[in-house]
């Protein structure tokens, strides 16, 4: 009897141990979340939005495409495209093509190396890998230039495992 109550406690405090890890991760990732959405100033969206609350706010549901990552609306009149996870349909990803939106102060027309400054004043670090890339953590944000003298697009990411994995 006493056996089986031991197995039975040992059992219940992996699981609660389980529950706390999980409850802990979720939280950190909706800290870092609400870190980087204080910093984005477009129509309102923000990252892991879902896909319901975007058409209530935007008024509008374009045509679903599929990307690399999940899949994407473009809101053309806007010159937006938010790109939504697959598996919570939540977004993952904000591009802004216009010139009033800013994501971390940066807005489109600025010149390209005090849109940099800008991110590494922020905590951004470079991403060797893309040309004007920058990361904190699973955060990637991409200052695209036609000319290299200044910001023409602003990509705002999550790129997390789970996100790879569906890639795969």
């Amino acid at each position: 009897m006493k056996k089986k109550i031991s197995i039975v406690l040992g059992i219940s405090t992996v699981i609660l141990l389980l529950a706390v890890f999980f409850m802990q991760n979720n939280n950190d990732q909706s800290q870092s979340l609400s870190i980087h959405n204080e910093h984005i100033q477009v129509a309102s969206i923000k990252l892991g939005m879902s896909e319901e609350e975007v058409f209530e706010l935007l008024k509008e549901k374009p045509e679903e495409e599929m990307c690399v990552y999940g899949y994407e609306f473009n809101f053309k009149d806007k010159d937006l495209n938010l790109g939504f996870r697959v598996d919570n349909n939540t977004i993952r990803r904000i591009t802004v093509k216009n010139n009033t939106d800013t994501l971390y102060g940066i807005k489109n027309g600025m010149p390209l190396d005090q849109a940099k400054q800008l991110l590494l004043d922020a905590g951004f670090i470079p991403d060797e890998t893309v040309k004007n890339r920058f990361k904190i953590d699973e955060v990637y944000f991409t200052v695209v230039s036609k000319k290299g003298t200044h910001a023409d697009q602003l990509i705002i990411e999550i790129i997390d495992d789970k996100i790879l994995e569906y890639a795969q």
